[in-house]
């Protein structure tokens, strides 16, 4: 058996639902893995996926329960906000919060270092959290989120994701399962793709996709996400996420210049 069969069949699968049962999605996830794709019609794609795997999530786990309990959803900065349609927020009446993160510089096996966190306490034990990150790759970033909404008192957690890692389903599963067996943990995903690479990402993947969506321009994308972001967050969400990114940001320049 090869590598990467080896890591699939270790999955709980019991936990996975796979969102693409649809040739209309797939031929739209086929258009984000094309390298070629200019940034507009990437958008474009890239959203028809996210709308249609959090579309599965809601029907998954809120329809069947039948709960009237609103949900909460957590975008995980910055590709997160890509994740999260804006009719699908109003139509679940959902509260949205965010925790912001990015990769440790020195080893992405490491911690990621996070910037901007507002989860509330949780007030209802019954609700549904939807944690949404397109890209799962090593799943260190979820399972701190994860950690984080365990620690707040939330336990009925679905992870919403476009791509993932078998390597980082599997860090995640096993992870969960020695330190919170109690969670109910699932994951909705529109593909598991190969394995990650020497750097940690997702092959065969779709590249950077905060960057392909965004844009690569170090400045210009901070236009681009905080149009975005102005359509889900709140006021106070957009001023504080927006002067915490700024700084990050400035920091990454300082660095890369020093």
């Amino acid at each position: 058996m090869d590598i990467k069969n080896n890591l699939k069949s270790k999955l709980d699968n019991k936990k996975i639902v796979i969102a693409n049962n649809d040739q209309f999605i797939n031929n739209h996830l086929d258009n984000t893995r094309d390298r070629s794709l200019d940034s507009s019609k990437f958008r474009e794609s890239f959203s028809v996926v996210g709308r249609h795997v959090l579309q599965t999530a809601i029907a998954s786990i809120m329809y069947k329960t039948k709960t009237e309990i609103p949900p909460i959803f957590i975008p995980v900065l910055r590709a997160g906000v890509a994740g999260l349609d804006l009719d699908l927020q109003k139509l679940t009446s959902a509260q949205t919060y965010f925790v912001g993160m990015h990769r440790n510089i020195l080893d992405a096996k490491l911690a990621p270092t996070v910037y901007y966190d507002d989860i509330p306490q949780c007030e209802n034990q019954n609700q549904q959290v939807f944690v949404i990150d397109p890209m799962l790759a090593t799943g260190n970033s979820l399972l701190y989120v994860v950690y984080r909404l365990q620690e707040l008192g939330y336990k009925n957690i679905t992870i919403v994701s476009i791509l993932s890692a078998p390597e980082g389903i599997l860090n995640i599963q096993q992870t969960l399962q020695d330190i919170a067996p109690e969670l109910d943990i699932k994951i909705i995903v529109a593909a598991i793709d190969d394995c990650l690479d020497g750097k940690d990402y997702i092959v065969p993947g779709l590249g950077d996709a905060g960057d392909r969506y965004f844009g690569e321009n170090k400045l210009e994308w901070l236009v681009t996400f905080a149009n975005d972001l102005r359509l889900i967050a709140n006021d106070c969400q957009y001023r504080d996420i927006m002067s915490a990114l700024t700084d990050v940001h400035h920091a990454k320049i300082i660095r890369e210049y020093k």
